[in-house]
């Protein structure tokens, strides 16, 4: 078990050598910043924040652009462009799965913010995290062949308030799931995220994905 764990350690931190971290800092700052309690992203408050308030400090803000509102059944979900001047770090890698925020009964409830930042630098950032799950209705839904070795590993941070998401595909290898890019997730405080469900590791592994 020793062994084991020394030989996970020496793989972290050889890839954490091989992929640096950015040096700016302004991508950690602006998914945790220190002077709005979380869970927070650019002052928006799952669970605090209103529709009016989320969309004016949207559209005052430099780092978004073409800030839409999609009207949905019971819901509204709000939509935007990075104008460029954000962190690099923050561009949506995945044109299927762009960031967006969803509103219930005209509070903020959800921030989904697809980033270019790489699993093991959430690692170095903000450590381990307090629990991992995985489930297969996220972003493993909308793979070309969803469930066939596709699966949702999604780690959760308290203290942070928020949840980091990466897909795997198999073949399962270490370095490139340190390496996969990442989706951080903010959610009203008890609220359930309606895209994920209790994953049922026996039924997965009994179609032998990989």
């Amino acid at each position: 078990m020793l062994v084991a764990a020394l030989v996970a350690l020496f793989t972290i931190l050889i890839l954490f050598a091989l992929h640096p971290p950015p040096q700016t800092g302004l991508a950690r700052a602006a998914l945790y910043p220190a002077d709005c309690a979380a869970p927070c992203f650019v002052g928006i408050r799952p669970g605090v924040t209103t529709l009016d308030q989320a969309l004016a400090i949207l559209s005052q803000h430099h780092w978004f652009t073409d800030v839409t509102v999609e009207e949905r059944r019971h819901m509204q979900s709000v939509h935007w462009l990075w104008s460029g001047t954000q962190p690099s770090e923050l561009a949506s890698p995945h044109p299927i799965a762009p960031p967006f925020i969803t509103v219930v009964d005209g509070v903020v409830r959800f921030i989904y913010i697809p980033t270019r930042i790489a699993y093991g630098d959430v690692w170095r950032w903000f450590g381990a995290p307090d629990s991992v799950r995985t489930a297969m209705n996220g972003r493993a839904s909308m793979t070309p062949n969803p469930g066939l070795g596709t699966v949702d590993h999604i780690s959760t941070y308290l203290d942070h308030g928020f949840e980091v998401e990466v897909t795997m595909t198999c073949p399962f290898a270490v370095e490139p799931f340190w390496k996969a890019e990442t989706v951080f997730i903010y959610s009203a405080v008890g609220t359930e995220r309606p895209d994920t469900h209790p994953f049922d590791d026996a039924a997965w592994i009994a179609r032998q994905p990989c």
